[in-house]
């Protein structure tokens, strides 16, 4: 008997060692995920939504956030991250996405300054609004020391793209954004960039890109853009191109 069990788990074990793996349903967000927690496989945010990853801090001031309430922390996330149209997503208290965060006409996508938020892949963001407001960031990353492993793309948004204090595996390109009249100005500032960094193609009524401090791999390249840009102190490996050449 004990032999007829032990030949039946091993064709079971055969058998299961042979069926493809099953794939991980993916975790639909409309409002908060708390950590510490790891989500295996893939968030959505779905139309209309709005969804925090780790915990975000209500306003307090300018200098720092206060400590997380028990209870709280880090959300990883094994797969990528996906916002739908007119949606929020807020990254916070140094969670990760191990894949890519796409957003496509959504609202806006903010990484907290709680820590170092992570993004393994690809970072796109296209067609956003900012949010409620007009002339908000479509995509807002200040002073948290972010890390996006892979690309940054912010391009053909109505709200700017605002990246500060990051850094970036490879390229950042800031493309075809038209922001209206009073919005707050893109800005790529203070960010360590392996790859180059193109500003191009660019309407911002009133309000000019600034490009500052950032410390780049490859080139970095402005053109075509309504008004130029203003920057200083940007160290450039290979060259400083169109608008950006004194920068």
């Amino acid at each position: 008997m004990k032999h007829f069990a032990i030949s039946t788990l091993a064709a079971l074990g055969a058998l299961l060692a042979t069926a493809p793996a099953a794939r991980a349903a993916d975790t639909i967000c409309t409002t908060y995920i708390t950590g510490p927690q790891a989500i295996i496989g893939n968030v959505v945010v779905p139309d209309g939504a709005s969804c925090s990853l780790g915990w975000v801090p209500p306003p307090t001031t300018l200098c720092c956030n206060p400590p997380p309430p028990p209870g709280y922390g880090a959300v990883s996330v094994s797969g990528s991250v996906t916002v739908g149209h007119r949606s929020n997503l807020i990254v916070g208290l140094e969670s990760t996405i191990a894949g890519n965060l796409q957003a496509n006409n959504c609202g806006y996508v903010e990484f907290v300054s709680e820590g170092s938020e992570v993004v393994d892949g690809n970072v796109q963001i296209e067609k956003c609004n900012g949010g409620a407001t007009p002339g908000q960031p479509a995509f807002l990353s200040t002073g948290s020391g972010s890390r996006i492993l892979g690309n940054f793309q912010c391009q053909n948004n109505t709200g700017p793209c605002v990246l500060e204090g990051a850094f970036v595996g490879q390229y950042v390109q800031v493309l075809y954004n038209v922001t209206p009249a009073g919005s707050l100005p893109s800005q790529i500032d203070d960010n360590q960039i392996l790859g180059s960094l193109q500003v191009m193609n660019n309407v911002f009524p009133g309000s000019p890109s600034i490009i500052d401090n950032n410390h780049i791999s490859g080139s970095l390249q402005c053109q075509s853009n309504s008004p130029p840009p203003t920057g200083a102190g940007n160290t450039v490996a290979r060259g400083k191109q169109g608008q950006c050449a004194g920068f």
